[in-house]
């Protein structure tokens, strides 16, 4: 199972927004491998 997280207010204050960024997380947890959780503000 592959998990991308965004959090409310934190990441996005918008629901488009929120839900863009965790799905950008998903897929680079997907690209580190599979069994990963990667959280959008684990990049910076």
């Amino acid at each position: 199972v592959s998990i991308g997280l965004a959090t409310f207010p934190h990441d996005a204050r918008e629901m488009t927004e929120l839900l863009d960024k965790a799905d950008w997380a998903l897929y680079r947890s997907k690209k580190n491998g599979r069994n990963m959780v990667c959280s959008f503000g684990a990049q910076e």
